[in-house]
């Protein structure tokens, strides 16, 4: 096996980010071995039930033991990401990183250590790739990442998985292991399961390859940074209309980030389409507003009132086998079996197949809410848009009827848009007739 060592600042104290899994673990006991100055944080997500309770005691008596600080935080992620309308991958990851740097402001650690492993980076890699990212997503997981305190620093990232659960297996160090890493419907383990075996059959050393190409990444993209800096503050429409593309959407994504906005693509392709035209304003996520003014570029706070979508209100429906009656007219039939007889009754209709092996408690419908998210092909989508994108043949009172079928607070299914990717099967059908929707 390939031995691990560790080369960090012997003077600084350091954060682990402990999870219980075998890179935390590895990481943890190299830092003890090694006499470093570190505690750990864990973060109990609320979403995996009483195994992420025994990964959270998991953690507590392995910092017992080895008289190692230990810091907690438990948060209800999923309701979190529902009041925020962020993805749930999204608000886990804004919670633990918020987490760790007060700790490390209250205790003035100037380092956060992380166990990603050249795994991960070639799954990030893969992952963004297939998302059609920008130059920068190709860069894969950094080394060291600059946060609002301090940095975060990943020391095993030139480490092979097999080869850290080898070092805890060989070394009698104990770890836990995450249930949902075998459930392939996320892109992520399924990347891990069927894509990097292939590429290790190919070539045993893609590991390496890929952290090559990730670094060439981040050396180019570093780079065009540096050059973009020199534009941010003044923005000129002739500079921006003149510079290299590179250079030009650099410096429009940093001035932006830097105003508050969280541009994508295609805002980027706007703005400077108006620099070009030397006029213009453009509304950006994040309630900011980029304007030419004065022969530049000005991003200004955006506190134009916004109207809200109004959407019918009725309390949550329980569904039974059969027929459901639900407001304005429409009826839902749930049933393990859709016959031919109520498959012409309900020929206006649309249906889902669900995995009824999930379906652990009673489904039910409610109407549409603002911030909405569904699983779908990976990722947290908002409903809102995906009507907008699917159904634009509907009328705005017939988008805002679609009843969202729920198991407690996640969402299972929305006609038209398809099943969430936690509970596609087909050992259950869901049926929804809407009687009065012709133009579907």
């Amino acid at each position: 096996m390939k031995e691990i060592t560790l080369s960090l600042d012997r003077e600084k104290s350091y954060l682990l980010g402990l999870s219980g899994g075998a890179d935390s673990v590895c990481l943890f006991h190299l830092l003890k071995d090694g006499g470093y100055r570190f505690s750990a944080a864990h973060i109990n997500h609320g979403i995996r039930g009483d195994e992420a309770d025994r990964d959270e005691e998991f953690c507590r008596n392995l910092c017992r033991e080895n008289g190692v600080d230990f810091h907690l935080l438990r948060r209800d992620v999923p309701a979190l990401a529902k009041e925020q309308g962020k993805s749930l991958e999204e608000a886990a990851r804004d919670v633990r990183y918020s987490f760790f740097e007060e700790i490390m402001r209250e205790k003035s650690i100037p380092v956060l250590l992380t166990a990603h492993n050249a795994d991960d980076n070639a799954e990030a890699l893969i992952l963004s790739l297939v998302r059609g990212c920008s130059p920068s997503g190709a860069c894969g997981i950094a080394p060291i990442r600059a946060l609002a305190y301090g940095v975060a620093e990943r020391p095993l990232l030139g480490c092979k998985k097999k080869d850290i659960v080898a070092f805890c297996h060989e070394n009698s160090f104990d770890f836990v292991t995450d249930s949902t890493n075998a459930d392939v419907s996320y892109p992520r383990n399924r990347i891990r399961q069927n894509i990097l075996p292939e590429l290790e059959a190919i070539n045993p050393e893609f590991l390496s390859a890929f952290a090559r190409f990730t670094e060439s990444e981040r050396l180019d993209s570093s780079f065009l940074d540096r050059e973009a800096e020199r534009f941010t503050e003044t923005l000129l429409l002739s500079d921006i209309s003149s510079i290299p593309y590179p250079i030009t959407s650099r410096a429009l994504a940093i001035a932006a980030h830097r105003a508050g906005a969280s541009p994508e693509a295609v805002h980027i392709e706007k703005m400077i389409e108006m620099a070009k035209k030397g006029t213009g304003s453009l509304s950006l996520p994040g309630s900011v507003r980029a304007e030419c003014r004065g022969g530049r570029i000005v991003f200004l706070s955006d506190t134009r009132e916004k109207k809200r979508a109004t959407y019918p209100d009725y309390e949550p429906i329980d569904l039974d086998l059969g027929e459901n009656e639900l407001p304005h007219g429409k009826l839902m039939l749930v049933s393990g079996e859709l016959t031919n007889d109520s498959a012409q009754v309900y020929k206006l209709s649309t249906s889902a197949l669900i995995n009824l092996d999930r379906i652990k408690g009673k489904i039910y419908a409610r109407p549409r809410r603002e911030g909405d998210r569904i699983l779908i092909g990976g990722m947290h989508k908002s409903l809102k848009k995906l009507i907008s994108e699917k159904l634009p043949h509907l009328s705005l009172e017939e988008r805002r009827a679609l009843p969202v079928i729920c198991l407690d607070d996640e969402i299972v299914w929305v006609p038209y848009l398809g099943v969430s990717d936690s509970f596609r099967g087909s050992s259950h059908t869901i049926c929804y007739l809407a009687e009065k929707m012709h133009n579907i």
